[in-house]
């Protein structure tokens, strides 16, 4: 009979995220890891926007980790393992609720490298990485397969090297943009699946590519302020 709530970070506007809304304890700073919220609908961004509150009821819902993430929806089974998959729309409808309160601008947390950024604490949180780049722009060329139509992962690589995957849907509506070959900084959703954390965006805004690139693994130089 318990009740959780918390805020949405997610949103399938531009396809990129599919049945399912990203929660977290609190607009900015969140105490802890995300929740994942299964729904078997379409169009969730027009019921739940981003920054909005929601109340869900448990009762009559399932919760577990599903190789890695903790999702919220109902069970079903694939090779003769039970999962935690998408609870159906009609149960969404009475179970998860937006709240009458005002949409929250969200602050994601920020850090400077990718390490900062694929910490258990951050699943399913959103987070704004600095001095990133994706590796390979000219041979990936696009976001996405809008093509094929498959999800794809883009590698992003900070200064100090490390890498990590942007996973990217081919029905997305920017499969088809090119990838900024510049660096900046990027804003995403942190997930994991299994032992590999992979990234999503929402949209091309929560990608600001605006400076030159850099070489990983080069030291840096100091600053005019350094003495």
């Amino acid at each position: 009979n318990a009740v959780i709530e918390g805020y949405v970070i997610s949103s399938d506007e531009t396809g990129n995220f599919f049945k399912t809304i990203s929660i977290q304890d609190h607009p900015t700073n969140p105490t802890t890891n995300g929740i994942q919220i299964e729904i078997d609908a379409n169009s969730l961004y027009t019921q739940y926007p981003v920054g909005s509150k929601i109340q869900i009821e448990l009762k009559g819902l399932v919760a577990g980790y599903d190789r890695g993430v903790i999702k919220l929806g109902t069970t079903y089974v694939q090779n003769d393992e039970t999962r935690v998959g998408r609870m159906p729309s009609a149960l969404a409808t009475t179970n998860v609720k937006k709240t009458c309160e005002s949409v929250e601008p969200l602050a994601p947390k920020v850090v400077n490298t990718i390490a900062e950024a694929l910490k258990p604490e951050n699943i399913n949180t959103l987070v704004t990485i600095k001095n990133v780049q994706f590796a390979n722009p000219t041979e990936d060329v696009t976001y996405g397969d809008a093509v094929g139509l498959t999800t794809v992962n883009r590698q992003l690589i900070d200064r100090k090297g490390k890498v990590v995957d942007l996973r990217n849907s081919g029905y997305a509506t920017f499969a088809g943009e090119n990838l900024p070959t510049k660096s900046g900084e990027i804003t995403v959703v942190v997930s994991i699946y299994n032992s590999s954390y992979q990234l999503y965006i929402r949209d091309l805004n929560d990608v600001k590519f605006d400076q030159d690139r850099f070489e990983p693994g080069q030291a840096e130089l100091p600053t005019s302020a350094a003495k």
